[in-house]
């Protein structure tokens, strides 16, 4: 279960404490994908005073397409109070965005991702990307891994910055994988580490609807001298506080992260991270307008399998 934020020891911005993947311009890292098993996707809004917080537009029912409909759209102002701010244009609250979390394996390199001769040493990140960074991933995962998805372990990724601030990376597909070098070694590694970490806390934080009005409350009693866009909360909290009341059902995330095996399936309004037994993988996806989304949700939902 993702912890509750509070709102006494919120942080300026972030979330979960973890190891995050980010490069410098013209910085390069030599990485492995480590399969493709446990991934997590979420709709999240960037919060002033709060970091990344999940969206409770989200339900249980949706697929990735689904998602990335919900971000063109704008986000639900009358499921989401988080939307119905944004939507309103209060600059402390950002637009639904969704995003992809992936663990990754990284080698120790020079600054141009060359892995120095003698030294194979590596550590676990995790990745927060974008829906096109996403692509070009899947892109590069259709092209090496085909069919059999464990393929993809087989080759490492050189990645090379081109824009730090927005992480603007180009992604190079190797011929080895250098951490089968190491293969057992690197198994007890990630045998350990993966566990330590939950993705969808990584995504943003799960804030209740309530708590998140006692947070905004604070916010604007605190700010409202000096900041005008702080006299708005209220009366949007006001506005959407029946609609958000009908909408907080379910579980954020069923299933990517302790049963990886399974569907892709978030959880209504994302209230509390509970992951729990759903549909596995080839279940039929719901029909979607979109062919290229449809194609992308049923990819990643068979990404999504588990690989032993």
């Amino acid at each position: 279960m993702c912890p509750v934020f509070d709102a006494s020891t919120a942080p300026e911005e972030g979330g979960a404490d973890f190891p995050k993947f980010e490069l410098k311009t013209n910085e390069g890292a030599r990485i492995n994908l480590i399969g493709t098993k446990g991934w997590a996707v979420s709709v999240r809004h960037w919060v002033a005073k709060m970091g990344y917080v999940h969206c409770h537009a989200v339900t249980n029912k949706m697929t990735l397409p689904d998602l990335l409909k919900l971000e063109k759209n704008g986000g639900d102002p009358e499921k989401c109070l988080m939307c119905a701010m944004a939507a309103q244009g209060v600059e402390a609250v950002g637009s639904p965005q969704r995003r992809i979390a992936l663990r990754i394996l990284r080698y120790k390199t020079d600054l141009k991702g060359k892995v120095v001769p003698g030294d194979l040493s590596f550590w676990m990140e995790i990745w927060v990307i974008s829906n096109q960074k996403y692509r070009d991933i899947l892109n590069i995962l259709k092209e090496w891994g085909g069919e059999d998805k464990k393929k993809i372990r087989n080759h490492d990724l050189l990645l090379t910055c081109d824009d730090e601030q927005y992480q603007k990376i180009t992604i190079t597909p190797m011929k080895l994988a250098l951490w089968q070098k190491k293969g057992k070694e690197v198994k007890a590694y990630l045998e350990e580490e993966i566990p330590k970490f939950d993705l969808n806390a990584c995504l943003g934080e799960t804030i209740e609807v309530e708590a998140l009005k006692r947070r905004f409350a604070r916010i604007s009693r605190s700010t409202m001298a000096t900041d005008p866009v702080d006299t708005e909360l209220d009366d949007i909290m006001d506005e959407a506080e029946t609609e958000t009341e009908d909408s907080q059902e379910g579980d954020f995330m069923d299933g990517l992260t302790d049963d990886e095996d399974e569907a892709i399936v978030v959880d209504d309004d994302e209230e509390e991270e509970k992951p729990k037994k759903s549909k596995k993988a080839d279940t039929k996806l719901p029909k979607v307008v979109d062919e290229e989304e449809a194609s992308e949700g049923d990819f990643l939902a068979d990404l999504l399998e588990d690989e032993d």
